[in-house]
């Protein structure tokens, strides 16, 4: 297992290196429904309310209801989702790319960048432009960074 969650009702569910998602009471397993297909590990799980929400090594997050039956269609993210959080009716994803993410209805929107593998190994501050710092990191990317903006411009 990669990822638990507890629903209201007090039944857990968690997510499978498989791609499965399962639904637990007490300390059996009730129920189990292929999400993200195999070979595509379910690497997060979000409960909101009675809404499921998991996020898989298929680069998708997959909505489910509190009995794991699939809601709508699977909503691309662009890289492997590593983190869920719901905001209003909105979704929150950090992605493997070092990307956060607003999902509203069918939109997606960038909220922040970062360098994909986690680390940065070095920093400088533009002395023409104190808005401006390039890092580069762990990814062999050199990224630059408008700080008073807070994105990545190249």
């Amino acid at each position: 297992m990669t990822s638990v969650a507890f629903l209201a009702n007090g039944k857990a569910v968690s997510g499978g290196t498989n791609g499965m998602v399962y639904l637990w009471e007490d300390r059996n397993c009730a129920k189990a429904v292929d999400v993200h297909g195999r070979g595509h590990a379910v690497h997060t799980i979000k409960v909101d309310g009675n809404r499921i929400f998991s996020g898989g090594r298929d680069n998708n997050i997959c909505e489910l209801d509190a009995d794991l039956n699939k809601v709508g269609s699977p909503k691309p993210v662009g890289s492997c989702p590593r983190a869920i959080d719901c905001k209003d009716n909105n979704l929150l994803v950090g992605s493997r790319d070092g990307k956060i993410q607003e999902m509203a209805g069918g939109n997606c929107k960038v909220l922040m960048e970062s360098h994909c593998d986690g680390e940065v190994w070095g920093l400088a501050v533009n002395p023409a432009n104190p808005d401006i710092v390039v890092t580069t990191g762990d990814d062999n990317y050199i990224r630059a960074w408008n700080i008073r903006e807070r994105k990545c411009i190249s």
